[in-house]
């Protein structure tokens, strides 16, 4: 059986996250656990090289904790076996680099999906500064008119509505920044004591190409900082997604990708030889309902709502214009479409 390995010494939301994002991935996949032998598998925490677990692995998307870590993996290379999927960021791929381990150059902690898991309806509220400290510091006091959010709690319904609502979060808390970033909020990383957890969250950073890290060392800094740019998620979950190790299952369905060409126009054309030399079938969409009923060769062009059912589609964005990206990349997200990109990268991959 498939035993999903975090940390549960204490309720965490970012720890409990692990089991959200896997069950979904498991629903994603349509995947049955009838393997006989056991099977760990990491994913959201800074667990690679803790204590607690030094048993053979799967890896997807867990990371490093201490700077020592590189030396515990090293330390235990012999006897330890890791198949590694994907990373948090480039450090922890160092440190696995170092220990002897081979690690492909995917990055991304599996809490970034969640926007595809929990939509919640709410909008920020205007200069709302809230703060997320880490849970062993959760009695802190936080300055008057700023919101402390809690996250020794099992309800991430609850943290994420919290993070969303706030014009500007102010963290302590790796998954605090994580979900804020993933969700579209600002987020500052606070640091008002001495610590020696600082590597997991420039594996973080540096996975998203950030490397010039901003620290406030007081919500009073913080909240008078300009925040690191958000960054763009779009391709780091797509490929996480993909690396998903749907294999460790022993039945699993067979996911054959239904290929979906969104643009009936002149970014189409000009690329249909290098098309259909890829995909000889594909089905054909466009936002203009003026294009709907038109036909390439056999091929009727439809309009978008045909992918509600979400039947394993990978939809490649053939449109020049970026704004008409943008709103399409909108639209996939409230269809739960996690596999797109545009035309340009899509023919890149499969070079």
């Amino acid at each position: 059986m498939v035993k999903l390995r975090y940390y549960d010494g204490v309720v965490n939301i970012g720890d409990q996250l692990a089991t959200v994002v896997n069950d979904w991935m498991v629903k994603q996949y349509k995947l049955e656990d009838n393997n006989e032998s056991t099977v760990n598998l990491l994913t959201i925490g800074s667990i690679l090289a803790a204590d607690f677990f030094r048993d053979d692995a799967v890896v997807w998307g867990t990371g490093i904790h201490y700077i020592e870590d590189s030396a515990r993996l090293a330390v235990n290379y012999e006897r330890r076996k890791l198949d590694i999927r994907a990373v948090r960021g480039p450090i922890t791929r160092r440190a696995l680099a170092y220990a002897g381990y081979s690690c492909p150059r995917v990055y991304g902690d599996p809490a970034i999906l969640m926007p595809y898991i929990y939509k919640p309806k709410i909008f920020p509220t205007k200069n709302k500064i809230s703060v997320i400290y880490q849970w062993k510091d959760r009695l802190n006091e936080v300055p008057s008119g700023v919101t402390k959010i809690d996250v020794e709690t099992n309800n991430y319904q609850k943290v994420i509505d919290e993070i969303v609502s706030s014009s500007m979060v102010v963290s302590a808390s790796l998954h605090g920044i994580i979900l804020a970033e993933s969700y579209g909020v600002p987020a500052v990383w606070l640091i008002e004591k001495e610590t020696d957890e600082v590597i997991k969250y420039f594996d973080w950073y540096y996975s998203t190409k950030r490397f010039k890290v901003k620290v406030a060392s007081s919500i009073e800094e913080a909240i008078n900082m300009e925040p690191m740019p958000l960054p763009n998620l779009d391709e780091m979950r797509a490929e996480l997604y993909e690396s998903y190790p749907k294999d460790i299952y022993t039945k699993y369905v067979v996911k054959e990708w239904n290929y979906v060409f969104w643009g009936f126009g002149n970014c189409f054309k000009r690329n249909i030889q290098k098309i259909e030399a890829r995909k000889n079938e594909y089905i054909l969409v466009d936002s203009d309902s003026n294009k709907w009923g038109t036909c390439y060769k056999n091929i009727e062009c439809k309009s978008p709502d045909i992918l509600k059912d979400n039947k394993n589609y990978y939809v490649v964005i053939t449109v020049d214009n970026s704004n008409v990206i943008e709103e399409i990349i909108e639209k996939l997200q409230e269809l739960n479409i996690c596999c797109y990109e545009t035309i340009d990268k899509w023919m890149r991959y499969l070079r």
